[in-house]
């Protein structure tokens, strides 16, 4: 698959995004069963780059709703290779999405920081809902299947 898709797994997992040769590559949301979900950048199929942690639900007797939202606790984080190597503090967020903090400047593998892109930030690019919306428009029973 090259380009934008949903793919749901046996269990509840799912990935919404993009896709080149078939791997998961750009930014893209991923959900476990257990109520964990990973928004961010994927290279070659692995989490690598900015990204925003959800903890699950699952298993919890009392969860917040704020305007009809779940409240879990979210961290940013720095991912790669599939790995999550550092969590940033509240401060270095804006910074990060401003590209005033260059994140690749720690990672911990050395070929990371020329084979991956630099100023990427924690927020989806611009299309994503939009190639999201096409596809629930394409497919509406993917809403029953969908968070």
């Amino acid at each position: 698959m090259n380009g934008f898709g949903i793919y749901i797994w046996p269990g509840d997992r799912k990935y919404v995004g993009f896709y080149v040769n078939d791997q998961k590559q750009g930014y893209g949301k991923y959900y476990w069963n257990d109520g964990r979900e990973f928004n961010g950048w994927w290279f070659l199929n692995k989490q690598f780059g900015p990204g925003k942690y959800f903890e699950g639900n699952k298993g919890k007797t009392e969860i917040a709703i704020c305007d009809g939202v779940e409240d879990r606790q979210m961290k940013y984080g720095l991912w790669e290779n599939g790995k999550r190597i550092r969590w940033f503090a509240a401060d270095q967020v804006p910074l990060v999405n401003q590209g005033s903090l260059d994140y690749t400047e720690f990672y911990e593998l050395p070929n990371s920081k020329t084979e991956t892109p630099r100023g990427l930030g924690f927020e989806p690019p611009s299309n994503f809902d939009e190639q999201l919306n096409m596809i629930r428009t394409a497919f509406p029973e993917i809403d029953r299947e969908w968070p």
